[in-house]
């Protein structure tokens, strides 16, 4: 695992290790990684952790009960803007055809002025992930000068909610992680 790499979280989630993912301090920052290799896909890969009562918890769940989440770890996929602010982002994919060969032209011959030009194009599906932003946002209190303006991050934070004269809810960086470019399912 600290070499990084590592994308296997259906059989750290196989019930095996529940008690120590649910116990140990470490915990959360082991699901943040792992998460981030695997792609970053926060919302999915969530979905698994919840299964298993990990205590690691979305921004939109923070965000719909602030004072019930005050101190809780949250993991979110994020843009650093100006000034510390995470915009939370999601990942989407889309399928498309896309060419993949020669355009084949075929003539069939049918009485004047009926004569059909038909092209083929041999294509194949292609799958591509986007990054949406779902419009929530939070100021992120941290230290860390490698926490990249502009960059897609995977962030581990303590959700700090609202405090006095904040515009925005808090939270406090705790490790960040750049989501692999490649999805694991």
């Amino acid at each position: 695992m600290q070499a990084g790499h590592f994308t296997a979280l259906r059989q750290v989630l196989s019930g095996a290790w529940d008690r120590e993912l649910q116990t140990r301090a470490d915990a959360p920052l082991l699901m943040a990684r792992v998460i981030a290799e695997r792609g970053g896909d926060v919302d999915g890969d969530l979905a698994l952790v919840h299964g298993r009562r990990v205590p690691l918890f979305s921004l939109s769940q923070a965000l719909a009960q602030p004072e019930r989440f005050r101190g809780a770890l949250v993991i979110v996929r994020a843009r650093v803007s100006l000034h510390g602010v995470l915009s939370e982002t999601r990942l989407v994919g889309r399928t498309q055809e896309i060419q993949i060969g020669p355009v084949e032209r075929t003539v069939r011959w049918a009485p004047p002025p009926y004569n059909e030009d038909t092209r083929f194009f041999r294509t194949r599906p292609r799958a591509t992930n986007f990054d949406v932003a779902t419009g929530q946002r939070v100021l992120a209190v941290t230290d860390d000068p490698f926490l990249d303006e502009g960059e897609t991050q995977v962030v581990l934070a303590r959700f700090d909610g609202l405090r006095d004269g904040d515009a925005w809810p808090v939270v406090s960086v705790l490790q960040h992680f750049a989501p692999s470019a490649t999805l694991s399912y």
